[in-house]
């Protein structure tokens, strides 16, 4: 049976919260470097958001179906117009940096817990499969950046 992709967004949604949850509870223990990195929920967020925001603008659009999965995922009421708004404010930084952010994240995760590694790899997974199924038709260049989002973590 094929999925959909509201079952992607509840899957993320799910997959994330729980992320979230460890991610405190590594925090609460010890295990991340609040002074370096400031809150660890934050910090990933941060990562996502910015993969997520790289992936949807990676075909030069932003397209309404994007918008909702994203508005979906985290709660929010973006319009395209505020997405294209909010691009355009962090795009350098997003640009310059996304993949590499990605590729730290994921080390410092492997560094402390397994298991975190591998929840925020599924996280990254469920983020390219959304962004692809919500496009509908996924241009090359955002098939090349999942393509180099997968080789780097």
């Amino acid at each position: 049976m094929e999925r959909n992709i509201n079952d992607y967004t509840d899957g993320f949604r799910l997959k994330y919260e729980q992320f979230v949850n460890t991610s405190d509870a590594a925090e609460a223990e010890g295990l991340w470097d609040e002074a370096e990195y400031g809150e660890m929920e934050g910090y990933f967020f941060s990562i996502i958001m910015g993969v997520i925001l790289h992936l949807i603008k990676a075909d030069g659009t932003v397209d309404e179906e994007e918008v909702d999965y994203l508005n979906r995922n985290f709660g929010y009421s973006y319009t395209v117009g505020e997405v294209v708004d909010l691009y355009d404010s962090m795009g350098e930084e997003i640009e310059r940096n996304w993949l590499e952010n990605a590729k730290a994240g994921l080390e410092l995760l492997r560094k402390m817990d397994e298991e975190l590694a591998r929840e925020y790899l599924e996280l990254l997974s469920q983020i390219c499969d959304i962004i692809s199924i919500s496009d509908r038709e996924a241009e090359e260049a955002e098939v090349e950046e999942l393509r180099r989002l997968y080789r780097a973590v």
